[in-house]
This record gives structure tokens, sequence and C-alpha cells, in this order.
């Protein structure tokens, strides 16, 4: 089977980074070296970090405003980054959000849910779960008026699938 060449691309880089496998790491070491890739961030209209009550507690998140009001409504974009429910935060996904704010026109809240094994299933979907709600009673102060939806990287891909049902 053929790759793309962009596909081959990345498959040569990620192999040149002689990363150990994640099933041979701890814990700890996955969690230190899944960081933010070292790019130039996008430039955003204005990035907004805040908090709310949650089911399980204070959950985190980072509210994306794009940079230039486009043509049409200000949509809103709940994300819930990947990680396989152990690893990964809204620091990791930070420029992806950033990127998506400005290609959708809209606000983006990103959701620092809590992390597996320290909180089990379904603290982590319960944190999704509550971050689109907040998102949503708040979307008015934020003055989107166009549609809103949610999206994801890897395991935070399948929230929204969860929440779609």
């Amino acid at each position: 089977m053929t790759l793309h060449p962009e596909s081959r691309r990345l498959l040569d880089e990620l192999e040149q980074l002689a990363l150990p496998p994640i099933q041979t790491q701890t814990l700890e070491e996955a969690r230190k070296r899944l960081v933010a890739p070292e790019e130039p961030l996008e430039v955003v209209g204005e990035i907004v970090d805040e908090e709310f009550d949650g089911r399980g507690g204070s959950v985190r998140v980072r509210r994306y405003h794009p940079r230039h009001g486009g043509a049409g409504p200000l949509n809103l974009l709940v994300f819930f980054h990947g990680g396989g429910w152990v690893i990964g935060s809204i620091e990791t996904h930070e420029n992806l959000c950033r990127q998506l704010s400005n290609a959708c026109n809209a606000v983006v809240v990103s959701v620092d849910y809590r992390l597996a094994p320290e909180s089990p299933f379904p603290a982590p979907v319960e944190d999704c779960v509550a971050g689109l709600e907040w998102a949503v009673a708040c979307r008015d102060t934020w003055g989107v008026d166009g549609i809103t939806g949610v999206a994801g990287d890897s395991a935070g891909g399948e929230t929204p699938l969860r929440l779609w049902r």
C-alpha cells in the first residue's frame, strides 16, 4: 500500500525521535514526554483561562477567540484533548485549538478533564459533558450567534460521539 508523501514524512519524523513505546513507560514518564509541540503558535484574538464547578469538582477550560471576525456568524466549538484518558491536557493541544478558532471563526473551549487512573471512568466523560453544558450556557455572553459543535482528538474524539448519541 502506498502512503501519501506527507504521511510518509510524518512517520519518518516520528521514527527519528526514537521514543520508547508508550507501553514501556511509566504513567509519569508518558505524561512528561507528551508536551506541546515546539512550533510557532497561531495568533488568535483572545485567550482566557477559566474554571467552573463540575460534578466532580472544579473543571479548567481554556477559551480561544478568533483573530479576526470572519464573514458570517461566530460559532462555538467545544474541544476535548486526546491522550487515552490518561495523558494530554489543554496545553498539549494549544496550537490546534488556536488554529481551529481562526479556521472555524469560532470561540473554541478546550476542556481539561480529569485523567485516569487518578479519576477513573466515568469521571473524564462527566467533566467533558459538564464542559459542553457550561460552554452552551455561556455562549451568548461571548457573542456566539452561529452553530455549536463538538470535536476532539483521539480519546477526546470519542467524547463527541458519546455525546451525539
